[in-house]
């Protein structure tokens, strides 16, 4: 799983009807390091809000797999480190 950025969140869940317009559950890989990985909810509105220093949005990543959580931490500790 390659780093696209700064910032990595993976979704587990996803309520549309929380908050204005929705809110996610997952786990956020932060690029200071597995401390400060951490487990949380998102708004979908501000996802949308984040821009890189090219001023280019996130992106889904069409090509993801579902895997189940602990693979993907084992995956993060070695790709997006």
């Amino acid at each position: 799983m390659p780093r696209r950025g700064p910032l990595h969140p993976v979704s587990c869940e996803f309520n549309p009807h929380e908050g204005e317009a929705g809110l996610f559950f997952g786990y956020v890989v932060s690029p200071l390091g597995p401390d400060c990985d951490e487990w949380g909810y998102f708004d979908k509105r501000e996802l949308e809000q984040v821009r890189n220093r090219l001023g280019l949005p996130l992106e889904r990543d069409v090509w993801w797999k579902p895997a189940p959580i602990p693979e993907l931490q084992r995956q993060d500790a070695g790709a997006l480190r």
